[in-house]
């Protein structure tokens, strides 16, 4: 049972911030996508880039901020889910970026977002 309110909360905050980059002009291409050995949060366009975008929630920071949970491993899972992404999308390759999202909970709901732009990137 405790295992469910973690990902109750994930994908609250993942809704939360697809409604969040919708009203800053994004455009969502997918989201929860299952590739190459990982899973990507939210896949979306800002303009012409293509963004591989992780979203970590957090209630407290006893354990680090949310972005913070973004590490070596969990990158290198991104970056072979948005590969096999990429190999199965059509046309040309876009310009393409990761981005994290770190949402901060108050009371089980999302309430404040940062946004972390070009967060890493392959090789990094």
């Amino acid at each position: 049972m405790a295992g469910r309110i973690p990902q109750k909360r994930g994908t609250l905050a993942e809704k939360w911030v697809a409604a969040q980059l919708i009203k800053a002009g994004y455009t969502i291409e997918a989201t929860n996508r299952r590739l190459g050995g990982g899973e990507i949060d939210i896949i979306c366009l800002d303009g012409p880039v293509l963004v591989f975008l992780e979203v970590k929630s957090r209630s407290r920071n006893q354990y680090g901020l949310p972005e913070e949970a973004v590490d070596q491993h969990k990158r290198a899972r991104l970056i072979n889910a948005a590969t096999a992404y990429l190999a199965q999308r059509e046309g040309p390759v876009p310009l393409c970026r990761f981005d994290v999202a770190a949402v901060q909970m108050e009371q089980g709901r999302p309430q404040a977002l940062r946004l972390i732009k070009d967060a890493f990137r392959p090789g990094d």
